[in-house]
This record gives C-alpha cells, structure tokens and sequence, in this order.
C-alpha cells in the first residue's frame, strides 16, 4: 500500500489472546507477533537505504540486520522509558525487560536516538550510553485531527477519556470521583471510549454500579482510530489520568497532545512531564490522581468555567496544535537530521 509517498506493508496475522495467562501470551508470540517480524525482516532485507528509522526498541535487531547488510544509519526512537511496561500477562511486558541491554548494545552504532519527553533523554544519556537524544514529541498527523468544532453546550459538564482500558489509567479512581463530584452537587457526565479486557471492562461496570454512577458513567466501547479526534469533541475536556505508582506511565501522554490537537483542554495527571507541557502550552489544568484530587478538580473546573471560557481555551488549545503539535512539525526535527547525514557522507563519503 503506498500512501504520501510511503510504501507500507500489511501482514494478516489472527487476533491476539488478550488473556493474561502463559498459554495466551505463547500463543499472541507464535501466531501473531513472529510471522510479523519475519515478515518485517524479509522486507528490510530486501529494501536497500541510507537511513533505516526503527520506531520501537525491540524492532531495534531488525534495523542492525539493514545497517549490517546496507551500512546505512541508524536512527533509534526510544519511545517508551525503557523496561517501563510491567503488566502482568503481557508479551510487550517481558520484552520490555530486555530492552535497555537492546539500546546499550545499539547506541554506539545509532546516528540518532529520538524520545517523547526530555526526562527521557537524560536517563538514556546517564544509564544506556547514548550521547545525544533528540526530543520528538508524538504528536498525530495534521491531517488525523478535526476541524474546530463548537463545546457542546453546558451544564452538564461533559468530560470524556479515549484508549485502551487497562489497570494503571485511574479509570477506577475516575468512576469513584465521578461519585463524589455529584455528592457535592456538580453536574457532570463521563464517557469512557475503548476496549479493554473482558475481565477488566466487567470490573469497571460493577464499579460502576455499586458507585451508584449508572446516569452519569458510560463504557462507549471502541471506536475506530479514524474517529478519535472527533470523539473528543462531544466533550467540554478530556482526560489524561494515570497513576504515579505505575513505572510506565512517567512519560508525556500522547492523550494529552490527541486532546489538545482535537481543540478541547485536558485535565492530566500531576506527573512531572505532564506538568511541563502544559504549562509551556498553557493547554489544561493539573490534578493528583486520586478520587479526592479528581472530583475536586472536575469541580472547579464546572464551577468556575463557562461554556464560553472553555470555548476560548479550546480554540487556543486548536491553534496551539496547528503551529507545533503535528506529526509533520515533530518530524521535521528528524528529517533535518537525515539532510545532515546526507551532507556529512557527500564530504567524507561513507
């Protein structure tokens, strides 16, 4: 399939197990993650370049495989702290292990090594010997987000999160403060988009149900990745809710750039790399995770904004995202880059 100008190549390999047992997770790496990976090196392989760009660190092996055969340059994205995903059951969770002896073993032979969060950067520089780590944010495609599109009208205040459903997102502290928000009189709704876990989605509507939350908390399900942008917008603000106590979740969430680029603000977690975005972009409000800190903020933000402030904040959250806060703008950084490897080998050759 080519599009803009990007050949990508499709492999059809069977749903995953999401069960969290052995089996499922032998079954997800035999069925449907190695014939993708062989399928991958095949193409790699037989796909001659200068710059081989590797966007995960266990396909880091692969791209040695082009720069052995090729010689070409490497560039690394790191796009997760390494060995920061540690849910139980999970295959990208025993990998994860093995990834910052992957990055060790690389960086010397990397021309460029690109993270989401400047914390990043100097943990790699302090523990993986990379010397040099160019922060590129993740942001979507100019062309993934919505128009501008108007706040619904309020009250209620209408508050919506969207992604995978799984421990560690504070969804249960969301329904929790949900509760206690109405206790305290404010009118509000909470829309949960995504899919998750049998097991964990029955775990949220009992929740749900013995929080007395039934009117005002809804599990939407999934939706296609072609409307996520647009699902923001049947919200005054979106939520980017993650627990502390949780190692992988110290990064920038990509929830806060979807939310910002879709023109709505955010209400994020009080992590430090969260912290320093939203102040730098002035985008949304800050809470501590917990039940208490989240209704709180949920109340203060219906008590204390009108539809119109959160009509001017959100048009400024969309002008935002239009000048910095696009794939192609991030990008750039590392396309300035590869001109700059390009110049270096016409002058010194390979």
């Amino acid at each position: 399939m080519r599009h803009g100008g990007v050949v990508s190549h499709h492999v059809v390999v069977p749903r995953t197990d999401l069960g969290s047992s052995g089996g499922a997770q032998l079954r997800n790496a035999l069925l449907s993650f190695l014939p993708a990976l062989l399928r991958m090196i095949v193409v790699t392989l037989r796909s001659p370049a200068d710059v081989v760009h590797v966007t995960g660190v266990p396909l880091v092996p692969v791209a040695m495989l082009h720069r052995a055969r090729f010689g070409s340059r490497l560039i690394m994205d790191v796009n997760e702290r390494p060995a920061s995903v540690t849910a139980k059951g999970s295959l990208f969770g025993t990998i994860s292990r093995f990834e910052p002896i992957v990055i060790r073993a690389a960086a010397p032979q990397a021309s460029l090594v690109t993270v989401v969060a400047p914390g990043h950067a100097e943990i790699l520089r302090s523990t993986m010997g990379v010397r040099h780590a160019l922060v590129v944010r993740n942001a979507p495609l100019a062309e993934w987000r919505t128009e501008w599109v108007d706040q619904p009208e309020a009250p209620p205040l209408r508050v919506v999160t969207v992604g995978s459903l799984f421990p560690g997102r504070a969804l249960e502290l969301l329904i929790r403060a949900a509760a206690i928000a109405r206790r305290e009189g404010t009118d509000l709704r909470v829309a949960i988009f995504g899919s998750g876990r049998p097991d964990y989605l029955q775990s949220l509507r009992d929740l749900i149900v013995s929080e007395g939350v039934e009117d005002i908390v809804s599990l939407e399900g999934r939706i296609d990745s072609s409307q996520v942008s647009q699902t923001y917008t049947v919200g005054h603000v979106g939520l980017a809710l993650y627990e502390g106590a949780d190692p992988g979740n110290d990064s920038l969430s990509n929830k806060i750039i979807e939310t910002v680029a879709s023109g709505r603000p955010v209400l994020a977690g009080d992590l430090p790399e969260n912290r320093a975005f939203i102040t730098e972009f002035g985008v949304g409000w800050l809470t501590e995770v917990s039940a208490e800190a989240i209704a709180a903020a949920l109340r203060n933000i219906a008590s204390r904004s009108s539809r119109d402030d959160l009509q001017t904040l959100g048009q400024h959250c969309h002008a935002v995202a239009g000048e910095s806060l696009t794939w192609e703008s991030e990008f750039g950084k590392v396309l300035a880059a590869v001109d700059g490897f390009s110049v270096r080998r016409s002058r010194w050759g390979r």
